[in-house]
């Protein structure tokens, strides 16, 4: 049996919240052995994972994670992560500082995600799908899944720009809203013809909005977030794409699950996030990274949605420990929130990965303070004493 702590890896992206700052950086300080900030640098996401972008290796050691388990033939896995998915593990284990808005995304399926990795490795490097729960840390928002008919077409009456930009396409989607089989027609060939618009017309459009809202009086959340997002990416696409999809804010604890071909992007706030082993991403606005147009709109699920439908809840029998266990094989998350005192966590027959994310607790008789991760074979026994506040995460099948 193995229970041990591991260094994992911070990552810096553009979106992230700067230095010290940073909730993850704040991690980093436990959770990356021989850690140092760069006050200058944004530092977005924490892996938890063998995922060769990011893995995680053994504390005192420095034996890869990915290079122990191939060692010891999987043996610590768990016999259904054997049987579903061979000597690896399935799951990914984050926690986002989100600063400013992610791209426009979304996440292809098992099917989709093989064949693009098959036709351009370089920009989809693996052959997963990517499904994702993420629960807050703070107040957390985001954008995702396209919104209620009546929504959208009332901003297609209520923002001239964009029925401009629309033209006929909005016509449609006007005339089918009562509809839902020919609306989700309607709302593909607008969304798609929108993604697919000229730049410099698109910029011309957002600057009229930009200059027309700006001097509104009280502001509604669009037009806050409209201005936000035009701050951060003058004239993009993805300031549009704010009209047709949920605004969504969850607040600490809560939960959004995203599967794949959902468009998304989260916009501020900290989060711990668990998803399949993938860093597959399908982008098309709010992003100077590659964009791949023509796949997201192709791929996605065009299903309007009222926005409380992606919050999803956690199962729990005393409060003290939540369970998000979404209709995948991939992973489940668990959340424990203690006062002080001693628990024993719920024995999982699959490997594990949890984190210290506030306050600190012996776990195992091992010190796991602020940031601390831990790796856990199948079936170990793991208990907690904290003498304060502590809250802790882990990932298991």
């Amino acid at each position: 049996m193995v229970f041990k702590r591991i260094s994992c890896a911070a990552n810096n992206y553009a979106w992230g919240v700067p230095g010290s700052k940073s909730t993850v950086a704040q991690l980093a300080q436990e959770a990356v052995k021989d850690f140092a900030v760069d006050e200058g640098a944004p530092y977005a996401e924490l892996w938890m994972s063998t995922h060769p972008k990011g893995p995680a290796s053994f504390w005192d050691d420095k034996t890869a994670l990915s290079e122990h388990i191939k060692e010891t033939e999987g043996s610590d896995l768990g016999e259904k992560v054997l049987k579903k998915f061979g000597k690896k593990l399935p799951f990914l284990l984050k926690v986002l500082s989100v600063n400013k808005a992610l791209s426009i995304q979304a996440h292809p399926n098992k099917s989709l995600a093989e064949i693009l990795h098959a036709k351009d490795p370089a920009h989809y490097p693996d052959d997963n799908h990517k499904p994702e729960m993420c629960v807050a840390l703070t107040d957390f928002t985001g954008l995702c899944g396209f919104r209620p008919a009546r929504e959208t077409v009332g901003f297609l009456a209520s923002v001239p720009e964009l029925a401009i930009l629309l033209g006929e396409k909005a016509g449609r989607m006007i005339a089918t809203k009562d509809d839902p089989v020919e609306y989700a027609k309607a709302l593909k060939s607008g969304f798609s013809a929108l993604m697919n618009l000229p730049k410099d017309l698109i910029s011309s459009q957002v600057a009229k909005l930009v200059a027309r809202i700006a001097s509104d009086s009280p502001k509604d959340v669009e037009a806050d977030l409209i201005l936000r997002l035009n701050a951060d990416f003058p004239g993009d696409v993805g300031i549009f794409v704010a009209y047709f999809l949920n605004y969504i804010k969850v607040s600490k604890g809560e939960a959004m699950f995203l599967r794949a071909n959902l468009p998304h992007a989260y916009l501020s706030g900290d989060c711990v996030e668990c998803m399949a082993c993938s860093d597959n991403v399908v982008r098309a606005g709010l992003t100077p990274k590659f964009m791949d147009v023509d796949t997201l709109v192709d791929m996605l699920e065009y299903s309007p949605n009222e926005a409380d439908s992606f919050k999803f809840k956690a199962e729990s029998d005393d409060g003290q420990v939540k369970v998000f266990n979404p209709d995948i094989p991939d992973f489940s998350l668990e959340a424990t929130s203690l006062k002080d005192g001693k628990r024993d966590l719920p024995v999982r027959d699959s490997a594990s990965i949890l984190i210290v994310t506030s306050g600190s607790a012996s776990i195992n008789g091992i010190p796991g303070p602020r940031g601390a991760v831990f790796y856990s074979s199948a079936g170990e026994a793991i208990s907690i004493d904290a003498s304060g506040p502590v809250d802790i995460y882990r990932a298991f099948v």
